[in-house]
């Protein structure tokens, strides 16, 4: 700090602290005057000239230089800033939101403030202009990270490495993420690598996934078309039958007493009460329930014998009759031989015309078992809407005279559940067994003798869903047993051969 009057110079551009002065008074006569006071203040002006500079830069629509500065420069020398805008921002203005983390710049054309130094050659933010050709990043190993905001986003990194493009999922946290492969793409190739399951997808549902236990590669070979399963109608059922239908939709359904059904039904919801049985009727092949929502069985549905009958037994001087080709995978056991005539063969296992599986064989004596189709060569996998339930016994063999070989045991018949929920109850019951063969006898007591019928083929039970409960249900589709010897020239019958249980879950 220097006296302006006492030292006649200024120290203020190199010490930055305002000089002071001594009032002074006129000389003796008036016009007397010492130098230091006339040198010390043209000193302090020379030097806050040199401080603001040219004078002509000032000129201009804020011509104060304090106003000018304030415009630009906060009272702590940063930015202007605050958590709200200026009231009168002139062109250019440049002013940093302290709540908002980010600088502005005031355009007057458009009387608003726009985000960084915008000059109309860049995408906006907000996606009000965007780019008109290609977005290029060049570097080793290049990347462009995405990072959601909503609820449920997720943070992922897209990376291109040696002409392999990469996805990956951050399972750490933003600022010290932890990339982790989902998938990638060998772009020379076409090669593509699923990390975890591959899953089809309609809508906004999952349909089905393709899954293995280990880490080999596999090689899935996708149909050019979508199938009923993949698209999710083979376990929904229809919402209502149209106009002009012969069938109607039941809407939801408890049933609360004993009772026969058959055939197809259709039902918004479907429950069988504890306690409650639901018989399917011999002969009536099968009971197909199809639900939009839950299927919840507590009670017995029992189609044990229900498949389409078999021939009757042998007639005199003639062998046993073969009993019903079914189209499940359990063929009928064969029918037992009178002391004059062989038992009928069991029920094949016919599909189209094409018999993929024998009954068992007529009996010479003892009737033939029948035995079950398993792994994958069983139809139902995928054909359960075909099957009518197991072939039928074949019937025992006939004699010379009144006596006619036994009736051989008709085959289990078929239940399916088809719904997107299904729910099994630990009391529930699903019989869908063979019936057994009828025995031979003699006539009079004493012969002749006539032949045991072998037992029907197992049906099956078939569910398909997409969340499955089975808190303990039983479940029985064994083929029913030929009957025994009843003495003299008479054979058994051969036993029926099992049936399936099958659980079709589409994840």
């Amino acid at each position: 700090m220097s006296n302006l009057t006492v030292d006649g110079d200024s120290d203020y551009s190199s010490t930055g602290t305002p000089d002071t002065y001594t009032p002074v008074s006129d000389g003796p006569s008036g016009t007397d005057a010492v130098a230091a006071h006339i040198n010390g203040v043209a000193t302090a002006i020379t030097e806050l000239q040199t401080l603001i500079g040219n004078a002509l830069t000032l000129k201009g629509s804020t011509a104060d230089l304090v106003a000018r500065l304030s415009k630009v420069i906060h009272s702590d020398g940063a930015f202007a800033k605050g958590t709200s805008f200026p009231g009168t921002p002139i062109d250019g203005q440049p002013f940093y939101r302290t709540d908002l983390n980010a600088l502005y710049v005031y355009d007057a054309g458009t009387t608003s403030w726009t985000q960084g130094l915008d000059t109309g050659e860049f995408a906006l933010i907000d996606g009000t202009r965007e780019f008109t050709g290609d977005v290029k990043i060049e570097k080793a190993t290049p990347g462009v990270r995405l990072r959601g905001t909503e609820a449920s986003a997720d943070d992922v990194l897209i990376r291109e490495d040696t002409g392999v493009l990469y996805i990956y999922r951050n399972t750490g946290s933003e600022g010290s993420p932890t990339w982790t492969l989902s998938a990638s793409l060998d772009l020379a190739n076409g090669h593509l690598t699923i990390i975890g399951n591959l899953k089809t997808k309609s809508g906004t549902s999952y349909l089905g996934t393709f899954d293995h236990a280990n880490t080999a590669d596999r090689v899935y070979t996708l149909p050019n078309a979508d199938w009923d399963f993949m698209v999710g109608t083979v376990f929904k059922g229809p919402t209502s039958c149209g106009s002009g239908s012969t069938r109607t939709h039941e809407g939801s359904l408890t049933v609360s007493g004993n009772g026969n059904y058959s055939g197809i039904h259709f039902y918004t919801d479907f429950t069988l009460n504890s306690s409650v049985t639901m018989t399917v009727p011999a002969g009536t092949g099968r009971l197909v329930i199809v639900a939009t929502g839950t299927i919840t069985i507590n009670g017995t549905i029992s189609a044990s014998g229900a498949a389409l009958s078999g021939s009757c037994s042998g007639n005199s001087n003639a062998p046993g009759n073969a009993g019903y080709q079914g189209t499940s995978q359990a063929g009928g056991g064969g029918g037992g031989s009178s002391d004059g005539n062989a038992g009928g063969a069991g029920g094949a296992v016919v599909v189209h015309g094409l018999t993929v599986q024998a009954g068992g064989t007529a009996g010479v004596g003892t009737g033939g078992n029948a035995t079950a189709i398993s792994g994958s060569s069983c139809r139902d996998i995928l054909a359960y809407l075909d099957s009518w339930g197991g072939a039928s016994g074949g019937s025992g063999g006939g004699c010379a005279g009144p006596v006619t070989g036994a009736t051989g045991g008709a085959g289990g018949g078929v239940i399916v559940l088809i719904a997107p929920t299904v729910v099994l109850a630990a009391t529930a019951t699903l019989n869908a067994s063979g019936a057994n063969g009828s025995g031979g006898g003699a006539a009079g007591g004493g012969g002749p003798w006539a032949g045991s019928g072998g037992g029907g083929g197992g049906g099956a039970v078939i569910i398909v869903t997409r969340s499955f409960t089975d808190n303990g249900a039983t479940f029985t589709v064994s083929g029913g047993t030929g009957a025994s010897s009843s003495g003299g020239g008479a054979g058994a019958g051969g036993n029926g051969a099992a049936g399936i249980k099958q659980i079709l879950i589409h994840a």
